[in-house]
């Protein structure tokens, strides 16, 4: 009797779905090969591209069978409940196991593997030992591809042996990572995976990668992933776009406090063009970023009280899903060559790029427009030296908003005596921008309450230890 959980059904399934098997053709189709030898169980998926095993030490009897893989979706579960699998008939498998107190019993098709089947990918000579970290890489170097044909082989993530460095692009940014350990030379290329990263494989665990003539084999584990090399196509060389941070003109330092602000209300920003989400970053004294909804005549402005520009003033259009991206990545300083050249973010051992847009059509400043200010917290400013003061430019008017109180910025609108009274649509338009404003405030609001209060407990248990330390010394 062979003994599988349910847990480890649905470990199989999601890991199966994610490198493609039963969804792409080549190697076993639609199921899964349980091998059996006494003392260990392997139980593989194959498609043409990949090839996933995992092994599980147990003794039970010799088994070597295909088996649908409607065997794992039915059986899958959330713990870890045995399912007893019955190999001893011919051409089927019996699977037993209770559900809610329920005892199931279905059986499923089998049938024996022959030399029709392709042969499992060979396991490399020589293994290198990488930190779990090299599983997040992969995923971000998967999300920074792009799956429709080009020239170029922008959907697949390039392997570097010789600087091991992990390097993806979709033309219009790319991710450079580096610090890893390969036990080859030349650069590869593999398929980006949806196996990357996956959540059902162990995330603590030393990863080995090693390379065969077709493959690329990782291991974590119990589990074993081979990914199809891909050798016939080309990969940009996306050195030559990646410049060196000292030789940029302006340098943006992000605030922490203020990327979290920045993560929270960038994605609220309105936006005109859901393609490339446009934003204009205005630096010049002030870090302000501005946003418009095709259906407005006002921008709405987000302004960072902590963050600081080093170096020209500068303003350039840029799709905001990059900003984020980089924010979520852990960059907080931008550099910036030109109001067209590619901008760099760098630090731990990673480089991340992305082109700007057309510098043609900023959205400018105005008097009217919605302002939203990030809450100043003056220990952001590693500096020690005050924001400079704004200069004023032939395309943006600044908009004097400095509270003397401490008070949250609000935001205030400036009408001409002399325009007309707005439509009933405008007036909509203006409460729904100013529901967002209030949104934003409140979030940040509740966020520096929050860290008030866990300063305060912190001072309490503090006081608390030293009345103890007294009370010992008496």
């Amino acid at each position: 009797m062979t003994i599988i959980s349910r847990l480890l059904a649905r470990q199989l399934r999601a890991v199966f779905r994610r490198a493609g098997i039963g969804k792409a053709c080549g190697g076993y189709g639609p199921r899964a090969l349980f091998l059996a030898d006494g003392n260990t169980l392997r139980v593989r998926g194959m498609c043409h591209h990949a090839a996933v095993e995992y092994q599980l030490e147990q003794r039970t009897e010799p088994v070597q069978a295909l088996a649908p893989l409607e065997l794992l979706d039915a059986s899958e579960g959330g713990r870890a409940d045995p399912v007893q699998l019955d190999f001893t008939t011919t051409d089927k498998v019996t699977a037993s196991w209770v559900d809610k107190q329920v005892p199931v019993v279905l059986e499923f098709a089998t049938s024996a593997p022959d030399d029709t089947l392709p042969a499992c990918p060979s396991l490399p000579e020589t293994f290198a030992t990488n930190e779990p970290g090299l599983w997040l890489a992969l995923r971000e170097a998967s999300a920074t591809t792009d799956q429709q044909p080009h020239r170029f082989a922008l959907s697949c993530v390039q392997l570097s042996g010789s600087s091991g460095k992990i390097v993806a692009t979709d033309g219009q940014q790319a991710l450079v990572q580096a610090g890893f350990t390969f036990p080859w030379s030349e650069d590869l290329l593999v398929p980006a995976s949806g196996v990357f990263g996956c959540r059902e494989l162990p995330g603590d665990q030393p990863i080995q990668v090693g390379k065969s003539e077709d493959w690329l084999t990782f291991r974590i584990g119990p589990w074993t992933m081979s990914l199809r090399l891909e050798k016939e196509s080309r990969f940009p060389d996306v050195s030559r776009h990646i410049g060196d941070p000292t030789a940029a003109t302006s340098h943006l330092r992000i605030a922490d406090s203020d990327g979290d602000f920045l993560n929270d209300a960038l994605p609220r920003l309105p936006c005109d063009d859901n393609t490339n989400c446009p934003i204009t970053l205005d630096l010049n004294g002030q870090v302000l970023i501005r946003g418009r909804a095709a259906d407005q005549s006002r921008a709405t402005e987000l302004a960072l009280s902590n963050s600081r520009l080093e170096g020209d003033a500068i303003m350039v259009n840029s799709n905001r899903e990059y900003l984020l991206r980089a924010l979520r990545l852990g960059f907080r300083d931008v550099h910036f060559y030109g109001r067209e050249q590619p901008v760099l973010c760098d630090g731990g051992g990673r480089q991340y790029v992305w082109a700007l847009l057309s510098p043609e059509s900023p959205i400018p400043s105005s008097r009217d427009l919605i302002r939203i200010a990030s809450i100043q917290r003056h220990a952001d400013d590693t500096s020690g030296h005050p924001q400079p003061r704004r200069r004023k430019t032939a395309v943006s008017e600044p908009i004097s908003q400095s509270p003397s109180t401490g008070e949250k910025p609000v935001t205030k609108v400036k009408r001409s005596s002399a325009s007309k009274r707005p439509s009933p649509i405008e007036q909509a338009i203006a409460f729904r921008d100013a529901l967002r404003a209030a949104i934003v405030q409140a979030n940040e609001l509740i966020r520096s309450l929050k860290q008030q209060k866990r300063e305060a407990r912190l001072v309490q248990t503090t006081l608390a230890s030293l009345k103890q330390l007294q009370k010992v010394g008496v």
